[in-house]
Order: C-alpha cells, then sequence, then structure tokens
C-alpha cells in the first residue's frame, strides 16, 4: 500500500514538501498553549486530508489527538499536525510489505492510564499483524 502521490501533492499543498522530517509523528513533551490558531491556518483542512491518508499505523495516535482539536485547535495543536506532516514527508515512500514465509497472525492491545494531562483521559489501541505487517488498527 502505497501513496507516495497523494501524500507529496497533500505536502506540497501545506507548504510541508522541503521541510525537514521528524523520526517520530507524536512529541509527548509538546506543552498545551492556550493561544487560537485563527482562521489564518488550515487546521480543519490538514486533519481532514490526514485522516483520509492514514495508511501510516504510527500515525494513529499522533491523529487521534489532533482530531480531538477540531473545535478550537491552538498553537501547540498546530505544531502536532505539523509534525505529523514532517513524518509523512520522511516516510512517503514507506509501505507495507508482507512476507511469504511468516503467515501468522499477532494481535497486540496498548493501553495508558489517564495520559491526556489536561483531560486526564486514558487512551487505548489495538493492531491485528499479519506476516510480519499490520493489517487493522484502531486507535
Amino acid at each position: 500500500m502505497f501513496q507516495c502521490v497523494y501524500t507529496e501533492k497533500f505536502l506540497e499543498r501545506f507548504k510541508m514538501h522541503e521541510a525537514n522530517s521528524v523520526a517520530t509523528p507524536c512529541d509527548h513533551s509538546s506543552g498545551e498553549s492556550e493561544d487560537s490558531v485563527g482562521t489564518h491556518v488550515p487546521y480543519r483542512e490538514a486533519v481532514g486530508y490526514l485522516m483520509y491518508l492514514n495508511e501510516h499505523i504510527q500515525t494513529a495516535f499522533a491523529m487521534s489527538r489532533a482530531a480531538r482539536a477540531m473545535d478550537r485547535p491552538t498553537e501547540a495543536n498546530w505544531t502536532d499536525v505539523e509534525r505529523i506532516l514532517k513524518y509523512l514527508w520522511g516516510t512517503s515512500n514507506y509501505g507495507l510489505l508482507y512476507g511469504a514465509g511468516n503467515s501468522k497472525w499477532v494481535f497486540e492491545a496498548f493501553s495508558d492510564f489517564a495520559d491526556d494531562v489536561r483531560t486526564r483521559r486514558s487512551m487505548s489501541g489495538v493492531v491485528a499483524v499479519y506476516a510480519g505487517s499490520a493489517t487493522a488498527w484502531s486507535s
């Protein structure tokens, strides 16, 4: 599963096609800002594109955090979305590769307890892996 062309057009749309890539799509140490981004930042459009593009299991958690701020995004939320875009820039040529010899299923679940500092909500997720590659995930 590759979506290189769509990803590149998407990154050009948000002027992130020449940004430096980052190793992870989410930074847990990003601070909370109360400053609203206003209408000059295309936050909803960017998150909508990311939801459509969500082919990377690595971005599922970061995108769920970004989607929670759709009604009143702050500067910290926009910084988080920019980080996801930078991650996609560095991984746009990645895809799923299924191994021929390893045909077993692995199911994993994860959770945290009250990790969201602002709301104290917990987060959980599951992933189904077949032949060494994720086939389904939810966060």
